[in-house]
């Protein structure tokens, strides 16, 4: 569904040189490799080369798992087999995807469908091979996948003898004659529950320096090697160049970002990105370009910013307010950008050409002006 959108990683300058080799093997410090369709950078300091061996690897295997349990391009994935059962039926899972679907669940009831992983099949329509011609779906096909999408709330997931299941809800549609039936696409979540999971083995492992970044759109910083804060510039979705339109501190936290400038293409004249809205089962047109959620649940948060993307502002103005009001979110709309955080916490690239339109009140809540404001 998502993603898998982005933060541009700015960190001071000692932290990216590389550092010795471990010893036994060929993972240096910081470590980098590819997993979850991602570029994945792993550094931590203050234990052997040895144990940042193992964190690595261990780190490797756990997204290794999750990828094998929620891929949605491996045939033998618990998702995949999920996505090719009729309507109706019952369906064993591992515990990986039981785990997220079950946050996808509280993620799409809190966001009122906002967040929604059944869009698969508008993900998959508006997906354009590079160098292959491409059609646009028509209206009467993108309700259909609505309607697919909607059948969500139906979806129920179940409990039973130490075993797991989703029993996909008994609804189809017919296109073109063949007939379909729900199928989930985890994109939007599957790297924030991998952040998740990295927390863990940073506690396993007793590290409190060092940070991994999935892909940029899920970061888990801890401290800097001297014990400060690293600073992250998020990414200007209309720069050319990939600049920073506003940078903040982050220390013992998680980053979550979702953005329209990463997996997208023109055609017509009109821009597709891969973030796709419920309510229309199209691409996001909300006038959200970027948003970006610091601190919480890193799972939960990669869905929200999803869901922030394809609320535009009013409603994400209010969403924000009530629910995520112990994290620091910043997005773009069409008007400027709009933060909950205090001036003092962030600072904005004079070149990126915008302004924060909001204030706030004195317990944080974002306020909107009246006008000029969709």
């Amino acid at each position: 569904m998502k993603k898998f959108s982005a933060v541009i990683f700015s960190i001071i300058a000692a932290l990216l040189a590389v550092l010795s080799g471990c010893g036994g093997g060929n993972i240096s410090n910081p470590y980098f490799f590819r997993a979850m369709h991602a570029d994945i950078t792993v550094t931590a300091h203050g234990k052997t080369d040895e144990d940042f061996k193992n964190f690595c690897v261990d780190i490797k295997n756990t997204l290794s798992s999750i990828e094998t349990s929620v891929s949605v391009t491996d045939e033998n994935s618990y998702i995949s087999k999920f996505n090719r059962a009729a309507a109706g039926e019952r369906v064993e899972l591992d515990k990986c995807a039981y785990d997220i679907l079950s946050l996808a669940k509280q993620a799409y009831e809190i966001t009122e469908g906002y967040y929604n992983p059944a869009v698969y099949y508008s993900v998959q329509a508006f997906t354009k091979e590079k160098n292959k011609p491409f059609t646009l779906p028509s209206t009467e096909v993108t309700e259909k996948y609505k309607q697919l999408a909607d059948s969500f709330r139906e979806f129920a997931l179940e409990e039973e003898n130490g075993a797991y299941y989703g029993v996909k809800p008994d609804f189809t549609v017919e296109i073109n004659g063949e007939v379909y039936s729900m199928k989930l696409d985890l994109g939007g979540i599957a790297k924030g529950y991998a952040a998740k999971e990295v927390e863990r083995l940073f506690q396993k492992y007793g590290y409190d320096t060092g940070y991994v970044n999935l892909g940029n759109s899920s970061i888990i910083c801890k401290s800097t090697k001297s014990g400060g804060a690293y600073t992250l510039g998020m990414t200007d979705p209309r720069s050319q160049t990939g600049a920073s339109y506003l940078t903040a501190k982050i220390q013992n936290a998680n980053l979550s970002t979702s953005g329209d400038y990463r997996n997208y293409f023109i055609h017509d004249g009109v821009r597709y990105c891969h973030i796709i809205d419920p309510a229309t089962a199209r691409p996001v047109q909300t006038g959200v370009t970027t948003a970006t959620i610091i601190g919480g649940d890193p799972a939960l948060n990669d869905a929200y910013s999803t869901a922030i993307m394809a609320m535009g502002t009013q409603k994400a103005v209010g969403f924000i307010n009530a629910n995520l009001s112990g994290c620091k979110v910043v997005f773009i709309c069409a008007e400027g950008v709009i933060t909950n955080m205090r001036a003092e916490e962030y600072t904005l690239n004079p070149a990126g050409g915008y302004s924060v339109i909001n204030t706030l009140s004195a317990d944080g809540k974002i306020i909107l002006g009246d006008s000029n404001v969709s």
